[in-house]
């Protein structure tokens, strides 16, 4: 007799009867913890019936989850055994036998092959070495110097000219009321500012490139009385070559400060002088001299270069007159002075206020100083008259 076909078991309502038994065992913990809770409170004299209750309903619900979580008989009777088919069995397997590796056959003698090209081949192309590779990186190009600003006279092209015959390198571009005159290295830069300076009807001032410009250091931490010509012999004991020392001064109460700047030309040695930790026997700090704001001259009173490097006409500070402003008769202050840039009698041409003074760029703004305004206000009443007492009693309010 056949065997009877049956369909398969059905996979999907077993996994459907799995989650529902799960969600069933889950609320079923969730009422044990519950009343678990409940029972671990103190007892008093009024809870003792409500616990005995709640304990058996512990019980009777770890029972309900006991015969989810338990498999039934059936279930196991029908897990005890199960047909071993002959396929299943592994009695009678026989592993297959490991197969031989084929022989290699024996190593024959090299084939010879001919360039069939050969004669094509020059005697220059046999003798011809390839070129070795340069690894080596390239120096980078040194950054030309800082131009020269040629103030504009009606004679300009003149000056140009005789500038174009000995110099025929340079380049020049227009700019405000100077012309700039761009060297390509620092010896033509020289030999241009020489030849400048040999001829008073040149005005114009330039900036030091910088492998010239000297360095200019602050020392801190020194006592205030220290003498410059002291600091300068122990610098040059350390072997270094000083060019000039002085003492800063307060900008705003115009005394001494316990600072002191050096000079020193530009080389390998003097570097080492930010690696200095001690002067006339102190510890002391070195540090770059920075300059902050706009740069004035003070020979020209004009902006963004030094008395050092300028060759234009003197301009006095005081009076506006062509010449140095020490050499000004005027030597009491001034309450009105005259300003050279905007042409007023208002303030003088250092004011950093004025209107044809520079902006400084975006992003580094002056630093203004700040002031402190009092809601009590009285006229006439300074703040010494306040401290020493000597002011006058504030006027008592009739209201």
């Amino acid at each position: 007799m056949e065997p009877m076909e049956t369909d398969p078991p059905d996979i999907t309502k077993s996994c459907e009867e799995r989650n529902r038994l799960s969600l069933e065992i889950e609320a079923l913990d969730i009422v044990i913890n519950r009343c678990t809770e409940l029972v671990n409170f103190p007892d008093t004299d009024d809870n003792h019936e409500v616990k005995a209750i709640l304990r058996a309903s512990i019980d009777d619900t770890q029972r309900k989850k006991d015969t989810l979580v338990t498999p039934t008989n059936a279930n196991n009777a029908k897990n005890k055994k199960r047909k071993i088919n002959k396929k299943d069995s592994v009695e009678d397997f026989v592993f297959p036998k490991k197969a031989s590796r084929p022989v290699s056959p024996l190593p024959s003698e090299p084939v010879t092959v001919n360039n069939s090209f050969s004669d094509l081949e020059s005697e220059n192309d046999k003798d011809q070495v390839a070129p070795e590779e340069n690894n080596e990186t390239a120096p980078p190009k040194p950054k030309p110097p800082p131009p020269i600003h040629l103030k504009i006279k009606k004679n300009i092209r003149d000056q140009l000219k005789s500038i174009n015959q000995k110099f025929p390198d340079i380049t020049n571009k227009s700019s405000g009321e100077f012309i700039k005159l761009i060297t390509n290295d620092v010896e033509e830069y020289h030999a241009l500012t020489n030849f400048l300076e040999e001829d008073k009807d040149f005005e114009f001032f330039s900036l030091k490139p910088k492998p010239i410009k000297p360095i200019k250091i602050v020392i801190k931490g020194l006592p205030i009385f220290t003498k410059t010509h002291e600091i300068q012999s122990d610098l040059e004991e350390e072997g270094f070559t000083i060019e000039n020392v002085s003492q800063l001064i307060s900008k705003k109460t115009k005394t001494a400060l316990p600072f002191f700047q050096v000079t020193l030309p530009r080389n390998a040695n003097n570097q080492k002088i930010f690696d200095l930790k001690t002067v006339g026997y102190m510890q002391a700090k070195i540090e770059g001299y920075l300059i902050r704001g706009i740069t004035q001259c003070f020979n020209c009173i004009n902006f963004f270069h030094t008395a050092e490097n300028c060759h234009l006409k003197p301009k006095c500070l005081k009076c506006g007159k062509e010449h140095p402003t020490r050499q000004c008769p005027i030597k009491e202050r001034q309450e009105n002075p005259f300003c050279i840039n905007c042409q007023e009698y208002v303030h003088s041409a250092c004011y950093t206020k004025c209107s044809k003074f520079p902006k400084p760029k975006k992003g580094t703004p002056l630093t203004a100083n700040k002031t402190f305004e009092s809601n009590v206000r009285r006229e006439g009443v300074s703040f010494a008259n306040i401290v020493s007492g000597t002011a006058p009693p504030p006027p008592q309010s009739t209201s």
